[in-house]
């Protein structure tokens, strides 16, 4: 399986009384290998305590999904001697780096168990100025937590790896949760869309269509006065329009659609993320790619990244 004896007593050890679990692990690693996942031993050499463990085996999950979906996948250690720098200190890493048509996308991951620890992730997220520098996924904890960490952030800015804050960066979340689904990441991020109802109420139908037609510019005049009209204008110079358009980011006239109240991607939250990977509870996968990020990661080809489960479509 790996090759160090070490690492097989740690993973032996961990799951001495879930065998059910410790052969789901051991298939995994099996399964990466087979499919060429570089690092392997050099991230369970670096695995030291039971929560580094858990989120390990997280790591494995999102790498598999790639390496399936025909990537190239290099899983990294902050030990790894390419985070070295010369005085002897190390740089910060992202947990893998994928490779995509030749350019290299750097992934974090994280693992969500439970309905609060989904919760005090996104309020971080909501809260967290992660515009115009290199983002890592907040840490798990308390709310009160928070200012500690966003200080922490800040001090180790300086430590990340200079030539990785020019590539794609996705974080990639496993959610434990049965009552998180797609839906409310997509709002989440993109943001709540409010339909016009049909006629319901027995309205002429030519009345209800001058309505309706009137409701629609006022639509039109209220979303393009927002602040992020400039971003949306921006996202669709690039390439986005058609996604933006299926998100109802921009008013969606097929289908009377747009968003009510502004999602995190939308808001200047995220600006360093490219994407958001989500794997369900179910191992269904989910890819939500950002079009608002920064001009040096910004591309709408991040949108074919990724083969999603087929509900997570609009």
């Amino acid at each position: 399986m790996l090759k160090s004896s070490d690492i097989q007593a740690k993973l032996f050890k961990e799951y001495k009384d879930r065998l059910d679990e410790l052969l789901e692990v051991e298939t995994l690693i099996i399964n990466l290998k087979q499919l060429g996942c570089k690092g392997l031993d050099t991230k369970f050499e670096s695995v030291d305590d039971n929560g580094k463990f858990k989120s390990t085996v997280s790591e494995l999950k999102v790498a598999k999904l790639l390496l399936s979906n025909k990537h190239e996948v290099e899983l990294l250690s902050e030990k790894d001697t390419c985070f070295k720098k010369k005085k002897g200190e190390t740089y910060k890493s992202p947990d893998m780096i994928c490779i995509n048509d030749d350019s290299k996308i750097c992934i974090e991951v994280t693992s969500l168990k439970n309905r609060t620890e989904f919760d005090d992730f996104l309020s971080i997220l909501r809260s967290s100025d992660l515009t115009n520098r290199w983002v890592e996924v907040p840490a798990i904890g308390s709310k009160e937590n928070f200012k500690n960490q966003q200080i922490y952030d800040k001090m180790k800015k300086e430590n990340f790896y200079p030539e990785l804050e020019k590539n794609p960066y996705i974080i990639a979340i496993e959610i434990h949760e049965w009552g998180i689904n797609s839906e409310d990441i997509r709002k989440i991020l993109y943001g709540s869309i409010c339909c016009f109802c049909s006629n319901t109420m027995g309205t002429p139908e030519e009345d209800f269509e001058k309505l309706k037609r009137r409701n629609w510019e006022n639509v039109n005049t209220e979303v393009q006065a927002r602040d992020s009209w400039i971003k949306i204008q921006k996202a669709i110079s690039k390439g986005w329009e058609s996604f933006l358009s299926k998100y109802s980011l921009i008013p969606n006239s097929s289908n009377n659609s747009y968003i009510e109240e502004e999602g995190i991607f939308v808001l200047d939250k995220m600006d360093d993320v490219s994407a958001i990977l989500i794997l369900d509870h179910s191992n269904n996968c989910f890819f939500y790619p950002n079009p608002f990020c920064r001009d040096e990661i910004n591309s709408p080809k991040i949108i074919n990244f990724i083969n999603m489960t087929e509900d997570a479509e609009v």
